[in-house]
């Protein structure tokens, strides 16, 4: 299922856009988005578009086809977690999925933003909406 978007802005690395929800979707394009660099580009554009506002996230990653566990954990940051109310990420493969949900949930609360990996966009869009609830 495609979300319906409202507003779209082109980073270097990164299509975003937000949702009729009023989710954040962020969809990587190129391996590059794993670059600190990047990642705070993203932060920064996604910042000045929602003017200081946190919102729950979701990091599109499948169009990556090759990532590491430390590429993906690379994503949740200190830049991403201060615009974030939650974080979801869209994986391509359930062994990642898996092993980065279990370093998160070793991590714990430490980020203070609850994070989790899905294989699809609908499961992590009604895990975000459900975040906001609690």
């Amino acid at each position: 299922m495609s979300p319906n978007k409202t507003e779209l802005l082109k980073t270097t690395t990164n299509s975003i856009h937000i949702t009729d929800k009023g989710i954040i979707v962020s969809k990587m394009n190129t391996r590059s988005g794993f670059k600190k660099v990047y990642v705070i580009e993203q932060a920064n554009s996604i910042t000045h578009l929602l003017k200081g506002q946190k919102k729950p996230l979701i990091l599109d990653l499948t169009k990556i086809d090759k990532s590491s566990i430390d590429d993906i954990k690379s994503l949740v940051s200190a830049e991403t977690i201060q615009i974030s109310s939650a974080i979801a990420i869209v994986l391509n493969s359930s062994l990642k999925k898996i092993a980065v949900n279990t370093l998160f949930a070793l991590k714990g609360s430490k980020t203070g933003c609850p994070c989790q990996c899905f294989l699809n966009f609908d499961d992590a869009e009604t895990w975000l909406a459900n975040q906001n609830q609690e």
